[in-house]
């Protein structure tokens, strides 16, 4: 599923869907649904890794949340709702003592795609659904 083969190359099954995810999304056929469905495959993805993403997971994935984030139809009441959900989920792994590793591994994952999908949301051009969105993340990460 991911990291490096000596003999085949990168086997990189989240960062190469994240890559085709975001063309998707720049596609004039990408709906406002779409959004959504996107939106909740990346947490089902995060959730489900069974290991902290260290090959640059996170931020293939954060670039598919970026692309986004800056159509012309984004919906920031559904993104704002999906971060919010995000959050929630998260912050139970802290209700058990010692929490489960699977959790963790959630709560670290959902934590550097956030930092991630700020960076790459900072490297286009400031609009004000970019702006508030990036408001958004930051005050969930200042929680963390």
């Amino acid at each position: 599923m991911r990291g490096f083969d000596a003999k085949k190359g990168w086997l990189h099954a989240t960062a190469h869907t994240a890559d085709l995810l975001a063309a998707l999304a720049e596609s004039r056929y990408f709906t406002k649904q779409d959004q959504g469905r996107v939106l909740e495959a990346i947490a089902r993805r995060l959730a489900t890794s069974n290991e902290i993403f260290t090959h640059g997971e996170q931020d293939r994935l954060a670039s598919v949340a970026a692309t986004i984030v800056f159509r012309p139809d984004f919906d920031s009441e559904l993104w704002r709702s999906w971060v919010a959900e995000t959050d929630r989920e998260d912050q139970a792994v802290f209700k058990e003592s010692p929490p489960s590793v699977q959790a963790e591994q959630q709560f670290e994952n959902d934590s550097y795609f956030l930092c991630a999908a700020i960076a790459r949301i900072s490297l286009r051009s400031v609009t004000p659904a970019s702006k508030d969105t990036q408001d958004t993340l930051l005050a969930v990460l200042r929680q963390r």
